[in-house]
Parts: structure tokens; sequence; C-alpha cells
């Protein structure tokens, strides 16, 4: 029997700018089988870009999010389905790393 849980934008730390978070590109943008650790999309605040990667293997299937449209902490942007033995517990679902920075 398949389970699923839904992928959401991490939250990055506090800021003040948490309007000008931006879905900047779709690195996966179809439905596809994936594995642990791969990377699925980035998102831009301010001059900091962060590549989001997914916590458990499975079938992602990504939401309706655009390139170039403003996001939110928490948002959903896709859900993986996979066996129920396989959903990270205990761990987030997404983890991301910083890819580029202008301020450095």
């Amino acid at each position: 029997m398949p389970f699923y849980y839904d992928l959401r934008i991490p939250e990055f730390g506090p800021s003040d700018r948490r309007e000008n978070l931006v879905f900047e590109k779709w690195i996966i943008a179809e439905k596809k089988m994936i594995e642990a650790g791969t990377a699925l999309a980035v998102v831009r605040r301010c001059e900091t870009a962060y590549l989001l990667r997914n916590a458990g293997p499975g079938l992602f299937t990504p939401w309706n999010v655009h390139e170039g449209e403003g996001v939110a902490e928490e948002q959903p942007f896709g859900r993986i389905t996979t066996d129920g033995e396989l959903i990270p517990y205990g761990r987030p679902y997404v983890t991301f790393e910083i890819v580029a920075s202008t301020k450095l």
C-alpha cells in the first residue's frame, strides 16, 4: 500500500524579508522516481539561493508552483509517494543548502 508525504518550502531562519522568497527554478519538474537527496528546485531570498533536496526515495510529483513566483516558508511544492517504511520519519522531508550568494 503506497503512502505519501508532502514536500514544503523549509524554514530558512529569521529574516525581515520573508516576502522576498521566490521560487527560482525546478531541477526536476515532472513526475519521476527519485532517490533520497535528489535536487528538486532552487528558491531565492534576496541575494541567497537555496537548493532544495528530498530526504527519502519515491515517486516525486511536483505541484503547481511556477518559476519566478513568490512562495512562503512551509508552502507545499510537491509530494513523494513511497512505501511507508521509506518515509524519513523524525527528520525534515526537505533539506537545503546555500548554492549562491552575492553577499559573500
